[in-house]
């Protein structure tokens, strides 16, 4: 069997085709571009398609072989719910999700349908509205499911003192100002120094799709009385079979020492564990930042471990402390 492999993750598309497509001839490409390239220039007998490319949405691509080629076979192997939600209803003939990809055998062999096409060929069906997670697989609605499922807005939060909302574009200036300071930078990963605009905005541009996709959630941190954009906290890497995310935060420099990392903390920490049905809530600092570890700390969570040079930061390896707390323990600290 001959098959075009979309997945603009090397190391992963090495793996899979060494485990579990070895009896066959497989190409494997990164992009929109290289896809289309090669669609138009052999003839395949599947199309493995991840949703988020290097230059796109796996969806386009569908769409466009269910026009030039409606005889392929099309698999979408997205790692997320909402992805693989796409490409079924841009086309897609059936669905094996990343974390189910011993499957994937079985998938190929499904019958192909009339035409080669029919959402039959799959044990996992094009989900009924509202049961997109099903479909996927999930036995229990994942977090994010009602957004995922319905299109919902990322909500906002409220604190006594504090509000969290999605960011605008138009925050983008002073997430440059605040964020772009060198004691920001220092002690975190993704934000660089200097900060240029155009990075901040990609960041903000990007957040709305990767909420939808229930892969993060970012709140920009407002301050109730000013209406005053302090800050930056949220949840990352959310995990839907094991019901876990990464808290976190940033808080600008000239509103250190106010509390304002705790309230939004404990607020977002509520929200992972009610609305998005989390089980675990891990963070991480460096040990030199204790300053975030007593926030940590502040909230319930407990240190897990020391991560030996875990990071590089500035061409220098940083040891990282680990602080989780688990939904259990979040609940019996809550008043009666």
């Amino acid at each position: 069997m001959r098959i075009l492999f979309v997945e603009n993750h090397a190391i992963f598309a090495k793996q899979v085709c060494a485990l579990f497509l070895s009896a066959h001839a497989v190409e494997v490409v990164a992009s929109l571009a290289a896809a289309r390239k090669a669609v138009a220039s052999e003839n395949y007998d599947v199309l493995l398609v991840d949703y988020d490319l290097e230059d796109g949405k796996g969806d386009e691509l569908v769409r466009a072989c269910r026009v030039s080629h409606p005889g392929l076979r099309i698999i979408a192997v997205s790692a997320h719910v909402a992805g693989n939600t796409a490409l079924l209803e841009a086309g897609a003939s059936a669905v094996c999700a990343k974390m189910e990809f011993d499957k994937i055998q079985s998938v190929l062999e499904g019958p192909p349908g009339e035409g080669g096409t029919s959402r039959d060929a799959s044990p996992v069906r094009k989900p009924a509205p509202g049961n997109a997670l099903r479909a996927a697989g999930a036995t229990e609605p994942s977090p994010a499911a009602a957004a995922q499922e319905s299109g919902a807005a990322q909500p906002s939060l409220e604190t006594a003192r504090l509000i969290l909302r999605p960011f605008s574009l138009d925050d983008a200036p002073t997430v440059v100002r605040q964020a772009g300071r060198r004691e920001i930078a220092d002690t975190t990963i993704a934000i660089p120094h200097p900060y240029p605009e155009a990075q901040a905005r990609d960041w903000i541009s990007r957040q709305s799709a990767t909420w939808r996709e229930g892969r993060e959630i970012v709140f920009a941190i407002v301050l109730r009385s000013e209406r005053r954009l302090i800050g930056a906290i949220g949840l990352r890497e959310i995990n839907s079979e094991h019901r876990q995310a990464e808290l976190g935060f940033w808080i600008g420099v000239d509103w250190w020492g106010r509390g304002y990392a705790t309230e939004s903390a404990r607020a977002v920490l509520g929200f992972g564990f009610q609305s998005l049905r989390l089980n675990r809530i891990y963070a991480h600092h460096m040990v030199r930042n204790p300053a975030s570890g007593r926030v940590l700390e502040k909230i319930g969570m407990k240190k897990e471990g020391l991560l030996r040079e875990r990071v590089r930061k500035w061409e220098i390896f940083e040891d990282v402390v680990i602080l989780a707390t688990l939904r259990s323990e979040w609940q019996g600290a809550q008043p009666p």
